[in-house]
């Protein structure tokens, strides 16, 4: 029997795939249980139509992303801080401060744990950032530390 399933299964799989199971495990359980539904035409033909539309979203998803991506190379960031003695700044810059940054000059938030900084910032000065949107996309982008 085909099924296609609703949610994910650990042994099975994950939502909207395809799957051969016995008669009796997908009558008796995946279908009443709410795991799938039977890969009949009129099912099948839903399943590709929310692929289309996931598709769709991922491509513009997509397409944001490297827009921000390129708002990013071409504007440097500056965060204004309190310093001490010999450009010392009191505490140090967050990933949280520059999520508000880039949220207030470019106007896109971003989840302060997609901002990776690979050092800790106690100084003034240029420094490079990195944000992750996902596995496989991310994005370098430089900011400044000066006192207020």
């Amino acid at each position: 029997m085909q099924v296609i399933l609703i949610k994910d299964h650990d042994r099975l799989g994950s939502k909207d795939t395809i799957v051969s199971v016995r008669n009796g495990y997908g009558r008796n359980y995946l279908i009443p249980q709410k795991y799938a539904v039977e890969a009949i035409e009129s099912n099948l033909k839903q399943l590709t139509e929310r692929n289309k539309v996931k598709a769709k979203k991922a491509d513009d998803l997509m397409s944001k992303i490297h827009h921000v991506i390129d708002l990013l190379k071409n504007t440097k960031l500056i965060l204004k801080t309190k310093v001490g003695q010999n450009n010392r700044i009191f505490g140090r810059i967050t990933s949280l401060q520059i999520s508000h940054e880039i949220k207030s000059v470019l106007g896109f938030s971003i989840d302060k744990k997609a901002i990776i900084i690979e050092e800790d910032i106690k100084e003034t000065g240029s420094y490079v950032g990195k944000i992750e949107f996902d596995a496989t996309t991310t994005a370098e982008f430089n900011f400044e530390v000066v006192s207020e």
